[in-house]
Formats: C-alpha cells, sequence, structure tokens
C-alpha cells in the first residue's frame, strides 16, 4: 500500500488500521502487561496461594521440605540423599 498516494489520506488510514488497532493490540498489550505485573509479583491474586514445597539452601547445605501453610516438614544435609 502505497500511502504517500493522493488516495490515501489521514482519515482513510485511521479507518483501516483502527480496527487492528482496537481488536488485535490493544487486548494483546493488556493481556502481556497483566502477566508481567503479576510475574513481577505487583499483582497479587487472592485465589492463588503461593506455597513452597522444598527449599534447597546453599549456604547451610540442607534440603528442607514444608508442609500445608509452610511448616518445615523435616531437614536433612545434601550428603544423606546420596
Amino acid at each position: 500500500m502505497n500511502i504517500f498516494d493522493d488516495r490515501y489520506t489521514i482519515p482513510v488510514l485511521w479507518d483501516t488500521f483502527y480496527p487492528v488497532l482496537l481488536y488485535f493490540f490493544l487486548p494483546a498489550a493488556l493481556l502481556c502487561g497483566h502477566f508481567e505485573l503479576v510475574n513481577r509479583g505487583r499483582i497479587n491474586l487472592g485465589f492463588i496461594k503461593i506455597k513452597k514445597n522444598y527449599e534447597l539452601n546453599r549456604q547451610t547445605g540442607m534440603v528442607t521440605l514444608f508442609q500445608e501453610y509452610n511448616n518445615v516438614r523435616f531437614s536433612h544435609p545434601f550428603i544423606e540423599f546420596d
């Protein structure tokens, strides 16, 4: 499409690209923005519970497994898991 042609004025181009912007790019941008905010921890969704299952700590050399409500089930050193 030759945009420098006299037939394609700004209102004609706007009428052409407005549905594409409205129905494709705007929802895609909103979804990407929402997922990025959730990923960075800016939005906390109440129905998703964060639960730790295990922890591998290199500084202490311990493997820790958790029960419900993040209570420690057991904690043992790495060497016991050979």
